[in-house]
């Protein structure tokens, strides 16, 4: 995130925070998985069988492999690529400027050299996902004035 801040501050571009809802749901599993009913769901006659998960849930051990897999083909889909470094960082260079997106489980920081390009990202990313927009057009001048202090334990 620090990274897309950096980018973004310096050269002045949009910076956008996203939250993707309900992230882990979905995520597609490859394998069989099977739960019992949850307490209030279960059928009368039928207390027996169990539910065949076709998602991930959170809390499942494959829910996090999942996500990460439907969100890395909803981002090269669309043109990004996962820089090499660091593996939460995607990179696209379009015919309306050039995006970088930071990952983090489900959060998403974005800086856009171009409001044309953030609009196409927002855009491209609402194809695969359903996205809350936390912070929009965060400036430089804001960035500047944040005052980062360390203290020693």
């Amino acid at each position: 995130m620090r990274t897309v801040l950096h980018v973004g501050a310096t050269l002045d571009w949009d910076i956008h925070q996203m939250d993707v809802k309900t992230a882990f749901l979905h995520g597609n599993l490859g394998e069989e998985v099977y739960m019992e009913q949850p307490e209030g769901g279960k059928e009368p006659g039928k207390e027996s069988w169990v539910c065949w998960l076709d998602k991930t849930l959170y809390g499942l051990m494959q829910a996090a492999q999942g996500w990460n897999q439907h969100l890395h083909q909803a981002m090269t889909e669309n043109g990004y690529e996962r820089i090499s470094i660091d593996h939460c960082i995607y990179i696209r260079t379009s015919n309306l400027g050039i995006s970088i997106v930071a990952i983090h489980v489900d959060d998403m920081c974005a800086a856009a050299s171009s409001p044309g390009e953030m609009k196409k990202l927002k855009n491209d990313l609402r194809k695969f996902l359903t996205l809350w927009i936390l912070a929009r057009s965060i400036s430089y001048s804001v960035l500047r004035s944040l005052e980062i202090v360390q203290h020693e334990l």
